[in-house]
């Protein structure tokens, strides 16, 4: 090998041991930096609000009344989610049941009713109701009753119904693009008594 490949080659191996020295010296400063840096929180990054909330028929079981009547309260439980709207799917055995009427409580009185679709002949019910555009301010939180649903009992050779809130069933919060509703749970009703 002549002087001056050895001298090139000394030169290179030189250059290559500094820059790993440099990088080793360097490289996990800036990486804990770089960590820091993405650990702090920016709105873009923060999580949107979890959904949480629950709606469910009481009582549970539900009793025909001496009139024949059944009265079910409709209920919410929003915890931590701002609501603004609730749309309930209810279903029903329209041979069991005959449907009497549905209303939002004092919770949505002056809320639009948005949704008030009654098909008694498949024993189907949606009702929507919420909070106006304009209204910014409102929105449901915690638990509470949302509305009264009434049935009046048919004859029939059936002990007990059910009378479901279908998963199909929406809610909607600030904040939240999707539904933030996580449980629905309808109710039995005795037809026995």
């Amino acid at each position: 090998m002549s002087k001056q490949t050895l001298h090139i080659l000394l030169v290179v191996i030189i250059i290559v041991v500094g820059a790993i020295s440099y990088d080793m010296i360097r490289g996990p400063k800036e990486n804990h930096v770089q960590s820091q840096l993405s650990a702090t929180p920016t709105s873009q990054y923060l999580p949107q609000t979890v959904p949480q909330t629950t709606l469910w028929l009481q009582p549970n079981p539900a009793t025909v009344t001496n009139d024949g009547s059944v009265d079910l309260d409709m209920y919410i439980n929003a915890q931590e989610n701002k609501v603004t709207a609730v749309q309930l799917e209810i279903s029903y055995d329209p041979t069991a049941l005959q449907y009497v009427s549905i209303k939002g409580t004092d919770l949505l009185a002056g809320r639009p009713e948005l949704i008030k679709r009654i098909d008694e002949k498949n024993g189907r019910i949606t009702f929507a109701a919420g909070v106006a555009p304009q209204d910014k301010n409102f929105s449901i939180q915690g638990a509470d009753e949302i509305g009264k649903l009434v049935f009046r009992k048919l004859r029939t050779n059936e002990t007990q119904t059910e009378v479901k809130l279908l998963p199909v069933s929406l809610v909607t919060a600030r904040g939240v693009e999707q539904s933030v509703m996580t449980q629905a749970k309808g109710t039995i009703v005795n037809l026995s008594q």
